[in-house]
């Protein structure tokens, strides 16, 4: 039997070493998450579980309910806790090391601070209700498996060869030592390597990450056109900072044309590390759909969703779809209900009607008013499952690879988030979608494709793989080694004694020696670069490969040839445009008051764009009313005034007493007229909030009035005709 014991090992080796076992006649196991135990004697755990080989637990806890139970434990044990899911991990991975170095914490001394002292009461609290539920921990089924194989001594008499195991926790010892005790045999599998003697290796300084991107894209293009079929490997520390830039970097290098909407070819490069499942557009767009569901929806994220090409009737409203956007945003309420948005759209004499979108919007009011206040996670899956049909979530598209692929990923979460249900109970709508949402961010994912000649790996996944040419990035002295990070909750000198990861800088230091010697031996050529600054913070590079020649470009023979871009660039001509006279104004008025002239003689261009052609950027929404509205509301409740007083004699007549009631009466007036227009800003309190100030304004102001000579009250917004430059203008006064 072959186990491979490190789940980040390249998927190219564990299919040669996979091979190669069965060439030889072995029974292959793979072993996620460095977990060997998992194989339970070449049986599946409920096999195992059958024979009486170990005791049956009530539950296996998934990662997903062993993570939750974290939560409720440090929940229900302090409130002081800001960022309870990131402390519940921390925990609990402090929890597993100890199990996995099999240490006894009563037997230790975990009163150190304050953080190791909270830490040994959620431990206890966690293994106690895991005892009382029958609950099984998976870092726990090793120990019974070692105890299966003590009570059984001739259960298991097979071959097991290790690969990928560049150190075992004493738990795994001991597991180890259990098998062999038990006739069985444990080897270690190693994958010829080429011999570094024959290596040529070298450092590379460049100016900037940006320019180390830039020099190794042009390095792997100068390669495979020397040799297509060449084994190319990048290898970055830390991927996901520069996942995205060399993404854009290869794209327009190795494929310009997928640039371009029309572009669709095949990658010629494979990079191991996906996104999180949430990040991807098909996703995030479900996970809008269920947020809209759950009740008032923020306007600023209401503009992807509506112009999202995953909602069905997309591709044929997407004018009126993008109008609806725009009209929202003039209303300016941050909120979007659901009966906002049904109303809205389902207006059939305006110009962002959308027929589609209304009839499912006013239909997914109507589902989520029979939404429970709580149920459990599995039935929470199915109101999900029912919002998104509802809302035409995936409909009328036609889905490429990838994103066909990420929503099997998401509809697995779907089934990994019903088992919560065994350990969580009842949730609300919010707590549900919430945690779903953490999954999904925390769940990395990357779409399945062909075998590619150019690997981008990360450092860990890259050992053991062979290349034809090989190239290291982002060595310098601030990123390699990598600096400790030891779990805080256990005790520090405890971690340094028994040799925990990431516990002090020997130790990674130790860890990154042995790794940067297997990446030297990986190829016949290998180059090792270092930035030499970022942004204003100088660099060096790391000591550990100071020992190396140092390198440069020319003798690296990298390819000079312009890309795409530089290309479009280096072929652009000046084009000298005949006939700046702007198309005859075609209405006889055109609105915008003053700004017209204020414009034009700021900039003529801006004036055009804005007055005649409508150019005018999406309004930004924002908490209550903007200085617009805000002045708008000033100005109705002056005129509501004005219409009943009319002159300075009659409010000169008014007592402190009745102008209060008047001034209450006219401003509830002015404020219940523009709720019907935003009714999700002037809830209670801000009512209240507004009308004590619009008072106090107003008072303010008719005191300035009343110091004015005798005047009456002749008209409101009567329209004027005046002469400007031989324009006529007509303007409100």
């Amino acid at each position: 039997m072959a186990v491979t014991g490190n789940s980040r090992l390249a998927a190219g080796l564990q299919q040669e070493f996979q091979q190669r076992a069965i060439d030889d006649g072995l029974q292959v196991w793979e072993t996620p998450a460095i977990k060997p135990w998992r194989i339970w004697l070449g049986q599946t755990w409920e096999e195992a579980v059958f024979d009486g080989l170990v005791e049956s637990p009530a539950l296996l806890l998934t990662d997903v309910q062993e993570q939750y139970v974290w939560e409720s434990v440090i929940e229900s044990s302090t409130d002081s806790i800001l960022r309870r899911e990131a402390t519940a991990k921390k925990a609990a991975e402090a929890w597993r090391q100890l199990v996995d170095w099999q240490i006894n914490r009563g037997e230790t001394d975990f009163a150190v601070n304050e953080d190791t002292q909270a830490f040994m009461q959620w431990a206890d609290a966690f293994e106690q209700q895991c005892d009382e539920q029958g609950w099984l921990p998976a870092c726990r089924m090793a120990e019974q498996l070692i105890q299966c194989f003590s009570n059984n001594p001739d259960t298991f008499s097979r071959e097991i060869i290790l690969l990928g195991f560049d150190e075992l926790t004493p738990l795994q010892q001991a597991l180890f030592a259990a098998i062999t005790a038990s006739k069985g045999s444990i080897q270690w599998g190693q994958l010829a390597q080429n011999d570094p003697a024959g290596n040529t290796a070298v450092r590379l300084a460049c100016a900037d990450n940006n320019d180390e991107i830039n020099t190794l894209t042009r390095w792997i293009r100068q390669r495979l056109d020397q040799q297509a079929d060449a084994r190319i490997g990048v290898v970055v520390p830390d991927l996901a900072a520069h996942r995205s830039s060399l993404i854009r970097r290869l794209t327009e290098s190795l494929v310009p044309r997928n640039l371009m909407a029309e572009g669709d070819e095949p990658l010629p490069w494979n990079i191991s590390l996906g996104l999180p499942l949430k990040r991807y557009p098909v996703i995030e767009t479900a996970f809008s759909v269920l947020d809209l569901a759950g009740g008032g929806f923020l306007l600023e994220k209401l503009g992807p969703l509506l112009n999202s090409p995953y909602l069905a009737g997309a591709a044929v409203e997407v004018g009126s779809r993008a109008l609806l956007d725009r009209k929202l945003r003039d209303i300016g309420e941050q909120k979007v209900g659901l009966k906002t948005l049904c109303w809205l759209a389902g207006n059939t004499d305006k110009p962002w009607h959308s027929p589609q979108l209304a009839r499912r919007v006013c239909a997914l009011t109507e589902l989520t008013k029979k939404i429970p206040g709580s149920a459990s996670s599995a039935d929470w899956i199915k109101w999900f499952s029912a919002i998104l049909n509802g809302a035409g979530w995936a409909k009328d598209r036609d889905f490429s690879t990838g994103e066909y692929q990420a929503m099997e990923a998401f509809h697995k979460l779907l089934a990994r988030f019903s088992g919560l249900q065994a350990v969580s109970g009842r949730l609300s709508y919010s707590r549900a979608l919430g945690l779903l949402k953490r999954l999904a961010l925390s769940q990395i994912f990357q779409p399945r494709s062909d075998a590619s000649t150019v690997q981008i790996l990360g450092l860990y996944e890259a050992i053991g793989l062979q290349f034809d040419a090989l190239w290291v990035m982002d060595l310098h002295d601030n990123n390699w080694p990598a600096s400790p990070q030891p779990n805080p909750f256990i005790p520090l000198s405890l971690q340094r004694e028994r040799s925990m990861p990431h516990a002090d800088q020997a130790r990674e230091l130790a860890v990154a020696q042995g790794i940067t010697k297997r990446l030297l031996s990986a190829a016949p050529d290998v180059v090792m670069s270092y930035p030499l600054h970022k942004g204003e913070e100088q660099l060096r590079l790391s000591p550990l490969i100071r020992e190396l020649v140092e390198g440069d470009k020319e003798a690296l023979a990298i390819s000079n040839e312009a890309t795409w871009s530089e290309t479009i660039q280096q072929s652009g001509q000046h084009e000298l445009l005949a006939g700046d006279v702007a198309p005859a104004l075609l209405q006889q008025r055109a609105s915008g008051g003053s700004g017209i002239f204020k414009y034009q003689s700021l900039c003529p261009f801006r004036a055009f764009a804005q007055y005649r052609l409508s150019a005018t950027a999406l309004k930004t929404p924002q908490v209550g009313l903007d200085a617009m509205k805000r002045g708008q509301l000033f100005h109705n409740l002056l005129e509501l005034f004005w219409r009943d007083v009319r002159d300075l004699r009659t409010l000169n007549a008014m007592n402190a007493e009745t102008l209060g009631r008047k001034l209450d009466a006219v401003i509830k007036q002015a404020i219940d007229e523009m709720a019907k227009q935003n009714p999700e800003i002037f809830g209670p309190r801000f009512r209240q909030i507004e009308s004590s100030r619009l008072k106090q304004l107003t008072q303010q102001w008719l005191e300035i009035e009343k110091e004015r000579g005798d005047f009456k009250v002749v008209d409101f917004e009567k329209e004027v005709r005046a002469e400007i430059n031989g324009a006529l203008v007509f303007t409100c006064g």
